[in-house]
């Protein structure tokens, strides 16, 4: 069967759109357990209290270990790897572990390291086109024009 070239308006457009967002809205209150009108989503949703932040990394890993300790794994379990996959394993798990352990630092530093870029560059872009004081330019032709008293 070809495809037939259908007639889109933006009004047409836009109302599907809406009524899309107003089914998905009925479902996001129907899972938060909101009962009244739509309209009071947004005041009711600014009391809900926060969600409680994410355990910290030892918090999750623990039952982990549970599970491993039930699954008589420890830490003498061989994992057949050779020398080659060995060393690259313990650089991997390095790895991960430094990252989880600094990434905050180094967001930190590449921000900062950003926001003095822009401002070198915002620098130079002010000598290279200067902004002109319109006020401050008329007093200085007023001051060479008429003599000081």
């Amino acid at each position: 069967m070809p495809a037939r070239d259908l007639t889109v308006t933006l009004r047409g457009y836009l109302a599907v759109r809406l009524l899309l967002e107003r089914a998905a809205l009925d479902e996001a209150a129907r899972q938060l357990s909101f009962r009244s009108p739509l309209s009071e989503l947004r005041g009711w949703l600014g009391t809900v209290p926060p969600a409680p932040a994410a355990p910290p990394a030892i918090e999750r890993a623990w039952p982990l270990f549970h599970v491993a300790q039930l699954c008589d794994l420890d830490a003498s379990t061989r994992l057949g790897l050779k020398a080659r996959e060995a060393w690259t394993f313990v650089a991997l798990v390095i790895a991960l572990i430094g990252l989880g352990l600094a990434p905050r630092p180094l967001a930190d530093s590449r921000f900062a390291a950003s926001e003095e870029i822009l401002r070198l560059r915002q620098d130079r872009l002010a000598d290279e086109h200067p902004v002109h004081d319109s006020a401050r330019d008329d007093r200085r032709r007023a001051a060479i024009i008429s003599p000081p008293k």
